[in-house]
């Protein structure tokens, strides 16, 4: 199999890929899944999750506009309405903590990532670990793609070139929009938390995943912009 051997050709490919499982698991469901053929029960669950598992990337973009609205609110209110940010702190600790849990579950899904690297490819660790934040930093390809299955949209075929020689091109910000959007909003609603928030120690564990999610808009800006190799 051969390797596309530019990042933009890569998102391209995933994209088709992402799109194509999303598919399946809406519109064939009834004749792959739940229909009487000769598929077995793993291979039936490797249809459906193929699908349902893009879900995860959509739920992870609306999961940061959640932070960037809940901490833009919160540090708002206590600059200009001290006496109502009292109320809305707890409440921020609660949507906060019930953040946490599913951004762990990304922080540990990242390392299951490497150590398949490590223990099935053989991979150095560093090497392990550079593979698995390329494949986190496909994460707005796969929830696009999610959502333009979800919208009904037709997804064209497109060949992805392979062992062609590539030339050098200017770079392109439009495709990586999107990356830049959320890591700048997100940067400055925490920014901005830290400053107001009374108390630092509770919401520790918010900030650093709102780093996290900063890293991984951003490995697919440093993809995008890397020279292609």
């Amino acid at each position: 199999g051969l390797m596309p051997e530019t990042y933009s050709d890569i998102r391209k490919q995933w994209a088709r890929y992402y799109f194509g499982g999303m598919d399946i698991a809406m519109h064939h469901l009834r004749s792959t899944i739940f229909g009487r053929n000769y598929l077995t029960v793993w291979q039936k669950t490797d249809y459906a999750l193929g699908g349902l598992i893009n879900l995860g990337a959509v739920f992870m973009i609306f999961n940061t506009l959640g932070m960037v609205v809940t901490s833009l609110t919160y540090s708002l209110l206590r600059i200009f309405h001290p006496e109502l940010s009292g109320e809305m702190f707890y409440l921020f600790i609660i949507f906060s903590n019930w953040l946490i849990i599913y951004n762990c579950y990304q922080v540990f899904r990242m390392f299951l990532i490497s150590l398949t690297f490590r223990l099935v490819h053989h991979a150095p660790w560093l090497e392990a670990i550079n593979g698995a934040i390329s494949f986190q930093s496909l994460i707005t390809t796969q929830a696009k793609a999610a959502v333009r299955a979800l919208s009904q949209q037709k997804q064209p075929f497109m060949k992805t070139p392979k062992g062609q020689k590539q030339q050098h091109k200017k770079v392109d910000l439009k495709p990586i929009l999107l990356e830049i959007t959320l890591s700048l909003l997100l940067a400055i609603a925490l920014i901005l938390l830290w400053m107001t928030v009374p108390s630092r120690t509770e919401i520790a564990g918010y900030m650093l995943l709102g780093i996290w999610k900063i890293f991984v808009y951003g490995s697919t800006i440093q993809r995008a912009l890397q020279p292609s190799r």
